[in-house]
């Protein structure tokens, strides 16, 4: 505390984020406050926590959290990694110190101090607490004036707060939630677990049904397989692709009722079940990226979509005088290309594209003309040809790639389940598909069923559309999905 408060007198941050104390709460409660160690950020409480926590480990009472692993929570890797090895993952103390034994710690340092603070303010005949700004610290709401003599008291409180709830005998009720990067799901510590903390479930009670509220501890962690295989309709034979359609009726026509509730797209269930509605419902694939361009190359009935290297080597020859020219023989067939400010890239016939922009238009008419973000769209359409031509437009317009196959084929799609987008040039093969160390492939089209082996396939099957397949039951159809 003595050097922290050494710190202040010099103007010096107690780290790279926070203001330097005032002059004004210099030689105050508020700077005694200031000094008192109690976060990752000091010095002075992150050595003597992970003193602490290297002690607990050697005694082999720690332990590690049960079927936390592979689900990208950071805590969780922070933690085990430490009692599996003693050691502090890279940039990872601030997560290891989110944990259960940590954070009581904290706050245990933290209560012990205000507790104390409290109790010399109103002996001084002041408020319990200062007032926050500095227009609110008059009065009994004023700083109180503090000095050597309440180091000792402040700190010793300090320590016995960290004590009586890093040994349990105090308790400390977590209130921060978890996100997993797998299931979207809300997790929490169990209370009372500090040296073998468990990660669960809230399952909140309802009074009505006479229900109680209980945790409920992680299941281990399946992770579904690599890879995902799904038919798609060309009634027509010209695929269009781009991140996104921006055409009055387009957004109204995909009619995603369950946008907001179901789990979000930053986790791998949610983007797996975005994409499963709008294929299920409309369709249409919707393929979750990054902020990138990748190129469409056609090679040998199939479209490859990924990331092409065009100053790889492979794709150049050097000439007698020192310049290069393109080996004609393994330069790929460029298609096209799709710019993903959206982070996504969205395909599918032409027909099913009309489908959506007249189903859309339909329900701008119905809604007086307000479209899905409650405002007017001006020039949307409810019949195919007019749909037609505002879409042939656009393509012409805009920067989107037009992919022609035979009308009435079936398409085959591979991609990687979840967030693994990545992870497909490593996971996917096929004696079909021909890598190259130039070309880095985030999906692939393919006018034929592959043939993958089976063990690389999720084995999920999602449910063909089959009334998008079969155009002549469509004729009746007034709208995607209806």
């Amino acid at each position: 505390m003595r050097e922290a408060l050494e710190r202040q007198e010099r103007g010096e941050r107690r780290n790279a984020w926070s203001a330097p104390t005032s002059i004004a709460e210099m030689g105050t409660d508020a700077g005694m406050k200031d000094a008192v160690p109690f976060s990752e950020d000091d010095p002075t409480f992150r050595t003597a926590l992970l003193g602490i926590l290297t002690d607990l480990r050697a005694e082999g009472i720690l332990k590690a959290i049960p079927n936390a692993d592979g689900r990208g929570i950071n805590e969780a890797k922070a933690w085990n990694h430490f009692v599996e090895t003693g050691a502090v993952l890279e940039h990872r103390l601030h997560s290891l110190a989110a944990c259960p034994i940590p954070r009581a710690l904290s706050w245990g340092i933290l209560s012990g101090m205000m507790d104390v603070v409290s109790d010399l303010r109103e002996a001084a005949g002041l408020d319990r607490h200062a007032g926050s700004y500095e227009k609110e610290r008059v009065g009994p709401k004023a700083l109180m004036p503090m000095g050597e003599e309440h180091i000792r008291p402040i700190a010793e409180a300090a320590a016995a707060g960290g004590l009586l709830t890093g040994s349990g005998q105090k308790p400390f009720f977590s209130t921060s939630d978890i996100t997993c990067h797998k299931t979207d799901d809300r997790l929490h510590w169990q209370d009372g677990r500090l040296l073998a903390p468990v990660l669960g479930k809230m399952i909140w009670g309802d009074r009505k049904l006479g229900t109680q509220t209980r945790f409920e501890p992680l299941e281990p962690w399946i992770e579904p397989r690599a890879i995902r295989h799904v038919e798609i309709a060309a009634p027509s034979g010209r695929i269009l692709m781009a991140d996104w359609f921006r055409i009055p009726g387009f957004n109204e026509g995909i009619q995603d009722e369950n946008e907001f509730s179901r789990k979000s797209i930053n986790s791998d269930q949610g983007i797996d079940l975005r994409t499963k509605d709008h294929y299920e419902r409309l369709g249409l694939m919707r393929i979750h990226t990054t902020n990138c361009v990748p190129q469409v190359i056609r090679e040998e009935g199939l479209l490859r979509i990924g990331h092409l290297d065009e100053d790889h080597e492979d794709l150049w020859i050097e000439k007698e005088d020192g310049n290069f020219e393109a080996n004609t023989s393994a330069m790929p067939e460029v298609a096209g290309r799709v710019c993903c400010d959206l982070w996504d890239v969205t395909f599918a016939d032409r027909e099913i594209l009309i489908d959506i922009i007249v189903a859309g238009g339909k329900v701008i008419e119905a809604n007086g003309g307000i479209g899905d973000r409650d405002r007017p769209v001006p020039d949307y359409v409810t019949d195919r040809d007019a749909a037609g031509a505002l879409l042939d437009a656009y393509v012409t317009e805009n920067d989107v790639a037009v992919l022609d196959f035979e009308p009435g084929q079936t398409l085959h799609v591979y991609m990687a389940t979840g967030h693994r987008l990545e992870k497909f040039p490593e996971k996917f093969k096929s004696p079909d598909v021909q890598m190259h160390d130039w070309f880095e492939d985030m999906f692939i089209i393919a006018d034929r069923e592959l043939s993958v082996d089976p063990a690389l396939l999720d084995e999920e099957r999602w449910t063909r559309p089959d009334a998008i397949f079969d155009r002549e039951a469509e004729q009746s159809i007034e709208g995607p999905g209806l």
